[in-house]
């Protein structure tokens, strides 16, 4: 059995979710200390108060049986696809501070944003866990 959060796979924690093992809002609470705890410099926008609410919003989907697969399970995604409440700069130095007028709804069976990251390949320095030494891209385990 995994102790952590963050070692759970996304089937462990929608489960979890469902069981009612934890709520969202802890998840969510899991997630956000750990991006602010990170020191790779691999997190571009991280919203604690955005992503509190759709927590708590998706314990609300959960509560009243309207949740769908994966409510409450956070995603953190590239900065390539346009949010509601996190910038897109898709690693661009000349989309600094752009916030897209489109907000586009998630699959309501998808999960809510916790955070947007920049990936190793960006022009944001990163410093990859997986690939510190070499600053390359990791390779598929």
């Amino acid at each position: 059995m995994k102790n952590a959060m963050h070692d759970m796979t996304v089937a462990e924690l929608a489960a979890g979710l469902k069981a009612k093992t934890f709520s969202a809002t802890e998840v969510a609470q899991h997630f956000v200390a750990r991006a602010q705890a990170d020191t790779t410099g691999s997190f571009l926008a991280l919203n604690p108060e955005v992503t509190l609410a759709q927590a708590q919003a998706a314990d609300a989907r959960l509560s009243s049986g309207t949740a769908g697969a994966l409510e409450g399970v956070p995603l953190g995604h590239k900065d390539i696809f346009v949010t509601k409440d996190f910038p897109t700069t898709a690693g661009s130095k000349m989309l600094e501070g752009y916030r897209s007028p489109l907000t586009r709804r998630w699959c309501s069976a998808w999960a809510r944003v916790v955070l947007a990251w920049s990936p190793w390949a960006s022009s944001a320095a990163t410093n990859s866990p997986w690939a510190r030494a070499t600053k390359t891209a990791p390779t598929a385990r």
